[in-house]
């Protein structure tokens, strides 16, 4: 059994899915329908034609570690300002059911929707948001992000703030340094068309017009080892 995190990634617009599953050999069988997909967007790019790379990104040992890693990937992604080229639309992967291949049954299904639907949830997120609305935090906000300052107090906090932000220190790896000749997606897509595909690393190097040695160091984890 081959229990890891992988990967679904539309050949066309180079979003992708993270996902984990207790064995990976039969999550969705030799040939995937991506049109039966779960997840909503991924199965309407596959009803309109396009075509998604399947593959495995870590091995793992149990199920267990197979979510806690999927989860990793996921962080690893928003923190890199990446979540907007996920298929996915949990940011925790605690808050949705079992994904790594378990089947719900009817009544695991009944009592997730029976909690969905009640009342008194609904009325807390109400509360709360009234609450979030009222903050005194998110006024000040508010004046900072554009708006103009009714009095002198707002000014004042306002500047405050500012003060004690900490400067947003850009690190200059991956595609923000200024020699990269390769983004971070294609650099995933390097390793997974290597990964389950016959192409060469030599017929990489002419695909995305880079040398040998950088195809060889990518594959090998030399470079881009935060990926």
């Amino acid at each position: 059994m081959s229990t890891g995190v992988y990967q679904i990634v539309n050949i066309r617009t180079y979003q992708f899915y993270i996902g984990s599953a207790k064995n990976f050999n039969t999550r969705y069988g030799l040939i995937p329908n991506w049109t039966n997909h779960h997840n909503v967007s991924l199965r309407q790019d596959a009803n309109n034609g396009d075509e998604f790379i399947y593959g495995m990104i870590q091995k793992c040992n149990t199920p267990e570690e197979a979510l806690c890693m999927e989860q990793w990937w996921i962080d690893f992604y928003v923190m890199n300002n990446l979540w907007d080229c996920l298929y996915n639309k949990n940011k925790c992967v605690w808050n949705k059911p079992d994904n790594t291949g378990r089947k719900q049954s009817d009544e695991e299904r009944n009592i997730r929707r029976i909690a969905q639907n009640k009342p008194e949830t609904k009325a807390k997120k109400s509360v709360s948001e009234k609450i979030a609305q009222n903050r005194h935090d998110v006024k000040i906000a508010k004046s900072i992000n554009g708006k103009i300052a009714q009095n002198k107090q707002e000014v004042i906090e306002a500047r405050i703030i500012k003060q004690n932000t900490p400067e947003i220190k850009i690190k200059w790896s991956g595609e923000n340094c200024y020699t990269a000749k390769l983004t971070n997606l294609e650099v995933l897509e390097i390793r997974q068309k290597y990964a389950i595909t016959d192409i060469t690393m030599i017929m990489l190097a002419r695909e995305y017009n880079v040398s040998y040695t950088c195809i060889n160091a990518i594959i090998n984890r030399r470079t881009w080892t935060f990926i």
